[in-house]
């Protein structure tokens, strides 16, 4: 076993941006939700929470409060008494072994700032609101399972709300947290692999049926991801047993998830029961059928977050009006945010307000050009350093899942 220590990383975020993002008149964002909206989108199917969604015009704060925290479930969330929770390690290991909590926080504790971001994120521009083409690329680009679920008439609650608004998932589905647990490769040093291990499994306690065909062949299943040893040692995955400072909640995994910096957050297993080490490649349901991009017929995994940035805000004050927004990647660090207001003509940069702590988002601002009048299209596109950048339009692959495009801000001025 590793010594004893049980330190975390002194961080300090910008704890409130409000003083950064300044007041004045906030001026409508036109393609956003109406005012009407309401702070959180929730929607529940069959007595379960499947997702609450923040208004992305709150989002002035580093840290995102655990209570405006975005949460997406696919099966009901378990009630766990952490006294009786173990964790398995089974499969392909040296040693099979089960792990209570405090054999757990035995380990070196790391703490750390991590943006999750749901992997449909802005998947509502190919709705119905957006244009016939682009919801056909949509569904073109499903598989057969996938369509089978859009079809169940268990999923019409779902359906009907994602369709009714296009600011429903355009954006809106991140937050910004800081996460504290053990790295899973110490576990590992005190639990080895066998040699042939390909890929290690993790499972949610989480099960249920997500289609009418789970249901009819009376067949629960449980939330499961993989990855090959490789991508886990590229990612530095944690047991995560804290979310800012606190215990972590039912709805974001309690009592253990697991937590890898710059993935999508369905990578991001909640309620972690079992790690399953296999020397086959993992075919579950949530791995091959719900979640993947489709390319040349075969669903390829979705992993790591692509760059992408937003508008939060934007305010008149003194004459001058400013836009204020967010930026975000997986693994490569920002290079800069540039924004046009002409459609693609020309570009021009924005001033970056905060340092990215982690794999965390950055604020940013804009100063709009006097005497604009009408209807303006703010479109801000982020660049790493490695120079990968986010495309002005949806790329066919991502129709379903990981749509990074130019994500536009309309002000009527």
């Amino acid at each position: 076993m590793n010594a004893v220590k049980n330190k975390k990383t002194e961080i300090n975020p910008i704890k409130d941006l409000k003083h950064l993002l300044g007041d004045g008149e906030s001026l409508r964002i036109r393609n956003y939700p109406r005012k009407n909206y309401k702070q959180y989108e929730e929607l529940s199917i069959h007595g379960h929470l499947i997702y609450k969604v923040p208004d992305i015009t709150k989002f002035d704060e580093f840290i995102t409060p655990i209570d405006q925290f975005f949460i997406r479930n696919h099966l009901k969330a378990p009630t766990i008494n952490v006294k009786n929770w173990k964790l398995s390690l089974v499969g392909n290991f040296e040693k099979e072994v089960t792990l209570n909590i405090d054999d757990i926080k035995k380990y070196d504790q790391v703490t750390r700032v991590h943006l999750v971001e749901c992997t449909g994120n802005q998947r509502a521009e190919y709705t119905i609101m957006g244009n016939l083409k682009s919801l056909s690329m949509y569904v073109n680009m499903m598989s057969f399972n996938q369509l089978i679920r859009l079809l169940d008439p268990r999923q019409f609650k779902w359906w009907m709300s994602f369709l009714r608004r296009t600011g429903l998932r355009g954006g809106n589905m991140l937050s910004n947290g800081v996460f504290t647990g053990i790295k899973l490769f110490d576990l590992l040093k005190d639990y080895p692999l066998k040699k042939g291990t390909k890929e290690i499994i993790f499972e949610g306690i989480d099960k249920g049926s997500e289609t009418i065909i789970h249901q009819l062949k009376g067949k629960d299943i449980h939330y499961a991801r993989s990855f090959e040893i490789k991508e886990l040692e590229k990612y530095e995955p944690i047991l995560c047993f804290e979310m800012n400072g606190a215990p972590l909640t039912t709805n974001h995994g309690y009592p253990v998830r697991l937590i890898i910096p710059g993935i999508y957050g369905h990578e991001q297993v909640k309620w972690l029961g079992r790690i399953i080490a296999t020397t086959e490649k993992f075919r579950g349901y949530y791995q091959t059928e719900y979640y993947g991009y489709k390319i040349n017929g075969e669903t390829v995994p979705v992993h790591e977050v692509r760059p992408k940035s937003a508008v939060i805000k934007v305010l008149r004050k003194n004459n001058k009006i400013t836009v204020y927004g967010i930026a975000w990647r997986g693994m490569s660090n920002i290079e800069r945010v540039d924004v046009s207001i002409d459609k693609a003509k020309t570009w021009r940069s924005a001033k970056l307000l905060c340092k990215e702590i982690d794999t965390s988002w950055i604020f940013w601002e804009f100063i709009l050009p006097d005497n604009l009048k009408g209807l303006i299209t703010i479109m801000p596109r982020t660049y790493c350093v490695n120079g990968e950048c986010q495309p002005l339009k949806p790329e066919k692959f991502s129709a379903v899942y990981g749509n990074n495009s130019v994500f536009t801000a309309v002000v009527k001025l």
